[in-house]
């Protein structure tokens, strides 16, 4: 016979060697003959577990086959796990037995003794019966040796026996677990007794989980790791039965349970592992429920309230208080109340369900209602798409399995103080492996649900599954009232940011994880803050009449944004218009226009002579002009918007003027980088410092600086020019002081009420003599649609309503009175 005659050598090594864990450098070899086999394998040690030596022998007998564990050594931490004597099983055609089988660990002082033993048998026969005993067993080195995730923790006591035969098993004894741990979470002691109900194939259960009583819980993790300690009280009792069999193997009877629950304290941490998405998670759950139906599948039936809850989003940097009122049946977990709470106030009620779809996977079928309710804040973000502080108020809907859950909103608003910032830089595409799918040989696609959802609840999830956030849908309908921020983000590094203000409706959508947002964003103010070579430094005020227009790719707007430049510049480099000597300062506004896609934009520069501070001026046309050439007004612009001159010309550079130009541009240098250092140095305070000249002895100063105080209702600012003297002309200037001091008191968003002082001269006549000017000014601003709308505005209330009734008159439902 071939049992008799055949012969078998084989052996094997391996680098690695993964069966649920790593074993490095591992060997194997394998002898079999004369109807006798030996096995050996060994491996280095990986981490904390190891080296491991296992030795064993297989002889098949005429009754029966006989396995004798010869030798057993496993190291885990500092403990060693080892079989005292071989050991023998004995292998039948119906059943499994042991006369004996014992593993012990002692540490590394041999002060402490774990050991499992396992005696009896297991076969059809109802009267045999398997016992195992385990004594101070550490359940953490057992889960960590077999790759157990998540890892249990603890010590293990107790004896249990499982009899009645395979067909109808009952599983009686007592287990008793010193500090239960799942991961680094101390659940608590647990006591479980399991006893025979006479006359009836049910078993009696009992189990109680309290706070633990052993504060030194080094035994839980086999190593003093930080741990936390859950203060748990609950009670479990009634009768369950394990399912029955026929000798073929059909099921004669599905078992049940009937147990009643008492939960005086649970810890909310497990939501952690059932949702990868939270961290930090806190509170406690209490109430009353019962377990029934099916031993494979349970019906739960429990009236339950959250409290104290918290919990973090790390992916949107949120914390949630939360409070609810939840029932779970036999199909989920039912949310009749819930409220979030952010860190900023904002709430979110919740109602709804969260399905168990037969234990497989979660599902959701929730809905929502906002109040100021924050919904990210990040303040810079590598990965996602977008990042901001967003608040928002409306109604929103989440249905859909946890793997890919659909987000929805149609009425969600945004409150004026959110911020979104969308990163301008070219994305690296990548593979996303939750979505490529290969088919085979025919063509054929495979069936991809087993390959997105978990097995169970508390399975792993696959390796193409996405993660909750990664793999939900969204379908928002986002309106952004007026005061809005959206900030485009060229260069977060030197603040090289275009900080638009306004309003608009923005459609943001997700689908197979593809990120599309659709829309447009009126913009009416802000600011962009100009940087060239990460030294010169200018902020440009954005005007009202921009866009950005979304159709499509969230970070690839269209744009068209207006943007202005307020400066003094020296005439030096521009053609001599009048007496070739003067060398008074132009107030400009070097205006910036930007158009076309955010990875491609087209910006275009001008110039024009500045008159909003009603500065006296002479006949400017001229020179505005000859400033606007076509051919010139780009060159003309960028060299005033870096040097605060026309010295950065054609003309200028070609004139043998490289001295003055080389001193203009260091004094620009200094000028940007000390405007940098101070407006850092003094949050609360805009300032602005330039110096212009063409050498040492002959230079001007202009200053600016604003105070805001009161969140912005009282400002106090000043901005001006000190000219030096200039000696050795024909046109000797004295030294003069000219500028403005306001005081602006804002009554209302759209109403301030300012008082000026002005020094100032006509900027384009020859050795003018400067004018002081006292005054007060009342500034309204308004947006309107028509003439007729405006009047309706200012007026209105002057025109009575006619569809409000005088005092005094009835008026369906009620009356009114003076």
């Amino acid at each position: 016979p071939l049992a008799q005659t055949l012969d078998v050598r084989f052996d094997a090594r391996a680098d690695t060697l993964t069966l649920g864990r790593r074993f490095p450098a591992a060997r194997f070899g394998l002898r079999y003959g004369r109807r006798s086999a030996t096995l050996r394998f060994a491996s280095k040690n990986y981490g904390r577990i190891g080296p491991v030596r296992l030795a064993a022998r297989l002889d098949l007998l005429p009754d029966r086959n006989r396995l004798t564990l010869d030798t057993l050594y496993v190291a885990a931490g500092d403990y060693t796990w080892t079989n005292p004597q071989p050991d023998t099983v004995y292998v039948f055609a119906d059943a499994v037995a042991t006369p004996h089988l014992s593993i012990e660990s002692r540490g590394a002082a041999r002060d402490t003794m774990q050991r499992i033993e396992v005696h009896g048998a297991l076969s059809d026969v109802p009267a045999d019966t398997v016992f195992v005993e385990a004594e101070t067993f550490a359940l953490r080195q057992l889960t960590d040796f077999v790759a157990i995730n998540p890892r249990f923790g603890g010590l293990l006591n107790g004896r249990v026996a499982l009899s009645g035969g395979l067909r109808r098993p009952r599983l009686t004894g007592r287990l008793t677990v010193d500090a239960l741990a799942l991961d680094e979470h101390i659940l608590g002691d647990l006591r479980a007794t399991s006893r025979f109900v006479p006359g009836r194939p049910d078993v009696e259960l009992e189990l109680a989980l309290a706070p633990t009583r052993f504060p030194d819980t080094t035994f839980v993790f086999g190593t003093a790791i930080p741990a936390t300690v859950t203060e748990n009280r609950l009670h479990l009792g009634g009768l369950f039965r394990l399912p029955r069999f026929s000798t073929n193997g059909d099921l004669l009877d599905p078992g049940a349970w009937d147990l009643h629950l008492d939960v005086a304290r649970a810890d909310l941490f497990f939501f952690e592992k059932l949702i990868s998405a939270l961290d930090d998670v806190e509170g406690h759950v209490a109430g009353r429920g019962s377990i029934g139906g099916a031993f494979a599948h349970p019906v739960f039936d429990a009236d339950l309230k959250i409290r104290e809850g918290r919990f973090y989003v790390p992916d949107v940097n949120l914390r949630f208080d939360v409070e609810a009122d939840v029932t779970v049946d036999a199909d989920a977990i039912r949310i009749r109340r819930g409220r979030f709470t952010d860190a900023s106030g904002g709430t979110m009620d919740l109602t709804g369900d969260v399905l168990f779809n037969d234990y497989r996977f979660f599902s959701f079928d929730l809905a929502a209602a906002l109040d100021a309710v924050q919904i990210i804040d990040v303040d810079a973000s590598d990965e996602l798409p977008f990042y901001g502080h967003i608040w928002a108020n409306g109604h929103a809907t989440l249905t859909g399995p946890l793997y890919h859950a659909q987000l929805r909103s149609s009425d969600a608003v945004t409150t004026p103080n959110s911020e979104l910032f969308i990163p301008v830089a070219e994305t690296a595409t990548g593979s996303d492996e939750s979505f490529i799918i290969f088919a085979d040989s025919t063509g054929r696609i495979p069936d991809l649900r087993p390959r997105l959802r978990r097995a169970n609840l508390l399975a792993h999830r696959p390796e193409g599954a996405r993660p909750f956030l990664e793999g939900m849908d969204l379908d928002i309908d986002l309106f952004a009232p007026p005061g809005s921020t959206v900030h485009l983000v060229i260069d977060p590094l030197l603040g090289d940011v275009i900080n638009a203000v306004g309003s608009g409706r923005i459609q943001i959508q997700r689908k197979a994880g593809e990120l599309l947002t659709f829309g447009t964003f009126e913009v009416s103010g802000g600011d962009y803050l100009f940087t060239a070579g990460e030294v010169f430094v200018r902020r440009f005020r954005i005007e009202p009449g921009g866009s950005l227009t979304w159709d499509g790719d969230p970070i690839n707007a269209l744009m068209n944004i207006p943007a202005s430049y307020h400066t003094r510049a020296s005439r030096a480099g521009l053609p001599v218009l009048g007496n070739q000597n003067d060398q008074s300062l132009l107030p400009l506004i070097v205006k910036l226009r930007i158009s076309g896609r955010v990875t491609a934009p087209e910006v275009s520069l001008s110039l024009a002579i500045d008159r909003t501070n009603q500065s006296r001026l002479g006949d400017y046309q001229g020179i505005e002009a000859l400033l606007n050439q076509p051919e010139r007004a780009t060159e003309y612009a960028t060299s005033v918007l870096l040097t605060n001159s026309f010295r950065l010309t054609t003309s200028s550079i070609g004139s043998g003027t490289g001295g003055q130009l080389a001193f203009n541009s260091v004094s620009q240098l200094v000028s940007s980088q000390l405007n940098r250092f101070l407006n850092e140095a003094l949050p609360n305070v805009d300032f602005s410092f330039g110096l212009q000249g063409e050498n040492a002895r002959d230079l001007d100063v202009t200053y600016g600086v604003a105070l805001r105080l009161l969140d912005e209702r009282l400002i106090i600012r000043g901005e001006g020019v000190y000219q030096g003297s200039r000696s050795g002309t024909d046109n000797v200037r004295n030294e003069s002081l000219q500028g403005e001091f306001v005081v602006e008191v804002r009554l209302s968003p759209n109403v301030s009420v300012e008082i000026f002082y002005r020094r100032e001269g006509d900027v384009l006549a020859e050795n003018a003599a400067l004018t002081n000017t006292t005054g007060a000014g009342l500034s309204y601003q308004t947006e309107f649609r028509t003439w007729g709308h405006l009047l309706r505005k200012l007026f209105g209330w002057l025109i009575p309503d006619k569809k409000k009734p005088p005092p005094g008159e009835k008026i369906a439902g009620g009356k009114t009175g003076s």
